[in-house]
């Protein structure tokens, strides 16, 4: 039966829905459910076809639930009529106590009887009602609601209450049932009535769910005052069916159909489409497709339909990259801290180097053939070849030159003999091979002859395996590498002796020229070029750096680092910047410039301003792991003391290979700076050692390890004004 009264409901809805495109607004339907509270009003002793034996019921009370579909149509703005299909619980339970007295053990005793009728009950039913709104959103509803019973099972008791536990009731017979329960039955009601009336009454209060108010939610409550007899029959005086149910209520009222007065137009719409291309001749201007859509717009009476043409034209025109570029300088003092708008002064100094010469020639694994790092030279080139040249060479750059040292120098000294020893590492390929070592000696021997024209006579050529001091252990791969060697011993000091060069050298206050560039580029940085420079007729480029890409943040100059950039000129240091993008444009920046000064040793002497001689010496080849004095070091020791007055600054500073663990080379390194200071005498040298933690040389080298070796000793000596 519930199926069938959801299935009505549904059908309502339905058919509202149909008609709703015809009320303008006026009709409105939904949905609604809640809560009932049942109270009911009897008057009977027994329901038919059930024995009992109660004293009479008159009330009930129970719970339950109620649903439905409404409808409601508008009669004017503050009356409506409506109808409501619903489904209700009614169910109640009916109860009524009988004092009484029992005999237990002899004794009369009060007790209670407690009859019961529990009612499972429930209608389905149609309810016409008028509402009315008596303040805004207040509505009041009057109705009659009429259904039929479809559920309509009872359950029934008559049970011993008091005392508790105890008591039974008598069987007809006067025996004892030993049962506290009698006339318990259950089942369907006979003779329920075929149709049941309440009035109602209930109050509501809407609440819009949008802003049309076309979606509303109402709670109420509704009271239901039964007048018909739940039971048809003479024994049943009473019993009717009161319910009071809370609940809400969602209802949708159709918009009411607006009739515009219909005016169309058509709009055409050109845009255009601006692109930037690289290279474009001119500009010039390509149409797009015209797209055709309908709007449709309302405004009070009037729908206004609109045909809009839209076009899309794309004009290209050339790319514009925007690049800029500056820059600015600054001094940086020795302490690190910068200067804005220095003036650079640049000092001349007399300088003497003492550079020692490594008297080994390394070669490859396996081979014979001498190293391209080794610097060769033509017949023509060796005849005007000086060592003083070398001065502005670092000791690698002058090592690489040692051949053609050696070759000067015996030239210079005909009496003076070589004694070539060819070495190998013997280890791996080279073990053994001394064959390889005799092939290393002649080819050394080879260039000698051939491009210095030595006689052969006074060459003298010896192979071995590993060196006489070898580094050690000879299996591990630097140690092996230093073995492939070839070396040379000579009766005469000064062919092997260490390099002995004079020049002029340079200071720079400040020491340091920091540029930085500011640079802007829409295509990006393709590559940039900073240039400084004085102007002059040879048009010499003091400082260059030049890259790809994005540039530093900052850029800085040793001014004095290279003699041969050092400016020279008493004019000013001019710098650019000049950069390319990716497109190919360049610009420069504009032209800058710092103010210089150039304080030469005549200028000095002329001036009477105190000058001073600096002097540097580098004693290396300390036997591995060794800082004892001897040899050629010594030699060094004693031209150093002679050359030295109590007015001398005497730095030292003592430094190592990679080889060994941080602090055993920084202790190493001290000792070999010490064994120097207590060779020279000089209490008042400045000793420091360094030992791993500033490598001078590229230590993957083997001869970048041995220059590694070595301690520096730097001296200021001040000259007579």
């Amino acid at each position: 039966m519930l199926k069938k009264m959801m299935f009505i409901a549904v059908l309502l809805l339905l058919s509202i829905n149909a008609k709703s495109e015809e009320t303008d607004g006026k009709i409105s339907y939904g949905l609604f459910g809640g809560y009932l509270i049942n109270m009911h009003s009897a008057d009977f002793k027994a329901i038919p076809d059930c024995p009992s034996c109660s004293p009479g019921y008159e009330s009930g009370f129970g719970g339950g639930l109620g649903f439905g579909a409404l409808f409601e149509y508008k009669l004017a703005p503050k009356f409506s009529l409506g109808a409501r299909v619903e489904y209700n619980d009614i169910s109640a339970l009916l109860k009524r106590e009988e004092g009484t007295t029992v005999i237990i053990e002899g004794e009369q005793t009060p007790g209670v009887f407690e009859h019961t009728i529990d009612a499972t009950l429930s209608t389905a039913g149609i309810e016409p009602m008028i509402k009315y709104e008596f303040i805004n959103n207040f509505k009041v509803s009057l109705g009659l609601y009429a259904g039929v019973l479809i559920n309509k099972n009872y359950s029934q008791k008559e049970q011993i209450t008091k005392p508790v536990g105890v008591g039974t009731f008598l069987n007809p017979d006067g025996t004892d049932s030993g049962d506290r329960i009698r006339n318990e039955s259950s089942g369907t009601l006979s003779k329920p009535a075929s149709l049941l009336l309440a009035p109602c009454l209930g109050l509501s209060y809407s609440l819009p769910m949008n802003s049309s108010r076309s979606l509303t939610l109402e709670p109420e409550v509704f009271y239901y005052m039964g007048l018909s007899n739940i039971v048809n029959d003479p024994k049943v005086t009473a019993w009717k069916a009161n319910s009071i149910r809370l609940g809400l209520a969602v209802i949708y009222t159709p918009p009411k159909e607006k009739v515009y007065i219909r005016k169309s137009e058509k709009i055409r719409k050109i845009d255009t489409l601006e692109i930037k291309k690289d290279v474009l001749a001119k500009s010039y201007i390509s149409k797009g497709i015209e797209k055709s859509r309908i709007e449709e717009t309302t405004e009070g009476d009037i729908l206004l339909t609109t045909e809009i043409i839209s076009r899309v034209d794309t004009l290209f025109i050339e790319r514009k990259y925007q690049l800029s570029a500056d820059i600015t300088a600054v001094g940086v003092e020795a302490n690190g801290n910068e200067v804005k708008n220095p003036k650079v002064i640049v000092e001349e100094f007399t300088s003497f180097k003492v550079k020692p010469l490594l008297n080994y020639i390394f070669f490859a694994d396996n081979s014979s053939s001498l190293p391209s790092k080794y610097k060769s030279l033509s017949k023509s080139q060796a005849e005007k070849f000086q060592v003083n040249d070398l001065y502005s060479f670092e000791a690698l750059e002058i090592y690489y030159n040692s051949l053609n040292i050696i070759g000067k120098r015996m030239t210079d000294n005909q009496k003076a003999k070589l004694t070539i020893v060819g070495c190998n590492s013997d280890f791996g390929n080279e073990k053994g091979n001394k064959d390889l070592s005799m092939k290393r000696a002649n080819i050394v021997k080879d260039y000698l002859v051939n491009v210095w024209n030595l006689k052969e006579t006074r060459l003298t050529i010896e192979a071995r395996n590993l060196p006489e001091k070898a580094s050690t252990p000879a299996t591990d791969a630097e140690r092996s590498e230093e073995n492939r060697r070839v070396e040379f011993y000579s009766d005469d000091y000064e062919i092997l002796s260490p390099v002995f060069l004079a020049d002029t050298i340079r200071t720079s206050n400040p020491q340091n020229i920091r540029f930085y560039p500011e640079v802007k580029s829409d295509a990006g940085i393709a590559s940039w070029s900073i240039v400084a420079n004085q102007k002059s007729a040879d048009n010499q480029k003091n400082f260059t750096q030049e890259g790809n890409g994005t540039p530093p943040t900052k850029i800085d100059w040793d001014v004095a680092q290279n003699s041969s950039a050092t400016p020279k000129k008493q004019l000013p240091i001019n710098y650019t910047i000049k950069v390319k993008d990716k497109t190919g444009k360049e610009i420069q920046s504009t032209e800058k410039s710092l103010p210089f000064e150039l304080v030469t040793i005549m200028r000095k002497r002329e001036m009477g301003i105190q000058d001073k001689k600096i002097e540097n010496f580098s004693l290396i080849l300390f036997d591995f792991d060794k800082s004892n004095i001897s040899g050629t070091n010594k030699k060094i020791v004693d031209m150093i003391k002679n050359r030295i007055t109590p007015e001398s600054i005497i730095s030292i500073e003592g430094y190592t290979d990679r080889i060994g663990e941080d602090e055993y080379n920084i202790n190493l390194s001290e000792k070999r700076a010490f064994s120097a200071k207590d060779a020279i005498g000089r209490k008042d040298a400045k000793v420091v050692g360094i030992g791993e933690g500033k490598l001078l040389y590229d230590n993957n080298l083997p001869e970048g390890r041995f220059y590694c070796r070595t301690v520096d000793i730097r001296i200021e000596t001040p000259l007579a004004k």
